[in-house]
């Protein structure tokens, strides 16, 4: 009986435990790694960009009330009372800003960022693609209203000179993306003309 228990056994028991070693050291050699959180702020443009600053544009949307200023280097490509896109002339798809304004349900910047970041997950997990997430950067006051400032990150590098500011005023959700531009420029001449 003994005999027989060795003959049927012992081949299970090491196929068994070479199963798991193979799993363990597959899955140790493929894992992806948890992205750790950024220990320095990001600056938000270096000093041979402020010069751009010297002359400025203004934008004005009327349907929505606000006005924003940007280097006067830039020119209007796209402009709907929904969203307007602004682009250097020299570097196109470099120096850029692009405000969308649409309706939300969402009433706080933090709801929206969380709610966004989800729906993007499950989305790019139903096509089988790479996670691409947007990362809080910070927290911040446009005209006096909460912003949550974010910039993408895979599981590879980030982009944390294109950013994606959103605030929320009377139920419409505003979107800054800039990207290669001082940021900070931008969001603090952003004003709701009352």
């Amino acid at each position: 009986m003994k005999n027989n228990f060795k003959k049927i056994y012992a081949p299970l028991a090491i196929l068994g435990l070479s199963i798991i070693v193979s799993s363990f050291i597959i899955s140790a050699r493929y894992r992806i790694q948890p992205i750790p959180p950024l220990s320095n702020p990001i600056p938000t443009a270096p000093a041979d960009r402020q010069a751009e600053w010297l002359q400025t544009a203004t934008y004005h949307n009327k349907k929505y009330g606000y006005t924003v200023k940007y280097p006067a280097s830039m020119s209007v490509v796209m402009d709907t009372p929904e969203k307007v896109y602004l682009a250097d002339d020299a570097e196109f798809l470099l120096n850029r800003v692009f405000i969308g304004v649409e309706p939300t349900t969402h009433v706080s910047p933090d709801e929206w960022f969380v709610s966004s970041n989800e729906e993007v997950r499950r989305q790019q997990e139903a096509r089988g693609d790479t996670h691409i997430a947007s990362v809080l950067e910070r927290r911040i006051k446009i005209d006096d209203y909460d912003a949550v400032v974010t910039y993408p990150r895979d599981e590879v590098e980030s982009f944390p000179e294109e950013k994606l500011t959103v605030l929320i005023k009377n139920g419409m959700l505003f979107r800054i993306a800039t990207a290669y531009i001082d940021h900070e420029k931008i969001w603090n001449s952003f004003r709701f003309e009352e």
